[in-house]
């Protein structure tokens, strides 16, 4: 194992326990050695995981529903800004891909990533890498904006990111996808202004509040169930609230838990809550949207 270690691309450090390794084609290798991990070696590899989800892929799978499908299907052709929130592992990459996959095929489309762990299905594709630092962050924001690309896709939503893409937005940028990790979409709300603010240098996190809230049209909040499925839970737009002192949610889809089913599946149903998007006005310049999909059942 030490000797797959020495060999993956660069030699180990003196002393080097930890070990982190970027590998052709954009596989990605994490090893433990002793004496961190006692008498053990421990390795791990990621490959590139290819993003060959649509949004019928999720509606079939009932990760959506058909509404939700078909909301998030006019808001990307329309080139609203979406950004989506999920722990590891909850499906958020899957959901970024599907809305990826919504736009044209002849989409010129540019990817800001820490690695190549997704890969498009789109034939115009570009992957740019993040960097380790601050400095190469905003560097790589800023040069694939230059290209002027026709959606912009950011898998790593976090840090000098955050301010930079923010900006890019205030410039009249559109057509953004992005995803952050966070458990829910409240620890967000609670966690990205905070960080803009610091990044910017602002004196105040109301500010910060509020370019985020200007920022984004949709916010989606992903999720996996304890039956190993995942399942958007809310579709959401950003509100602010008390003076904008709060960065708050207006839920327009919701999923509710029914019941857990013998052998563990989790059963639920998606619901509309009623508030139709301030997005819907300029959906409505475009291809018609049936607004009778946020109407909230009476049942």
């Amino acid at each position: 194992v030490r000797r797959v270690c020495e060999r993956a691309r660069q030699p180990l450090k003196p002393n080097e326990v930890f070990v982190e390794r970027r590998l052709e084609r954009g596989g990605r290798m994490f090893g433990v050695l002793p004496p961190a991990s006692g008498d053990a070696h421990m390795l791990v590899f990621r490959k590139p995981k290819k993003a060959a989800h649509s949004l019928d892929d999720l509606v079939r799978s009932g990760a959506i529903s058909r509404a939700i499908a078909t909301l998030l299907a006019h808001a990307v052709a329309s080139r609203a800004n979406i950004l989506v929130t999920g722990a590891v592992n909850s499906g958020a990459t899957q959901v970024l891909g599907a809305l990826a996959a919504a736009g044209g095929i002849d989409d010129r489309v540019i990817v800001l990533q820490e690695d190549d762990e997704l890969v498009f299905n789109q034939p115009h594709t570009v992957s740019i890498l993040i960097g380790d630092t601050a400095e190469e962050g905003a560097h790589a924001v800023r040069a694939a904006i230059r290209v002027r690309p026709d959606r912009l896709v950011v898998g790593a939503f976090a840090g000098h990111v955050v301010a930079e893409v923010v900006d890019a937005v205030g410039d009249g940028v559109d057509g953004v996808l992005a995803a952050a990790h966070a458990p829910t979409l409240r620890h967000l709300c609670q966690r990205a202004p905070a960080d803009l603010a610091a990044t910017r240098g602002l004196a105040s996190v109301d500010t910060a509040r509020e370019w985020l809230a200007a920022a984004f049209d949709l916010v989606v909040e992903v999720a996996r169930l304890r039956d190993g499925r995942h399942r958007v839970m809310r579709v959401s737009e950003f509100s602010l609230a008390q003076g904008g002192r709060e960065l708050g949610l207006r839920d327009i889809f919701t999923f509710t838990v029914d019941r857990t089913a013998a052998g563990g599946a989790v059963e639920g149903s998606f619901h509309p809550t009623g508030e139709v998007p301030r997005l819907a006005e300029d959906l409505a310049r475009g291809t018609p949207l049936d607004s009778s999909i946020f109407k909230r059942s009476t049942r």
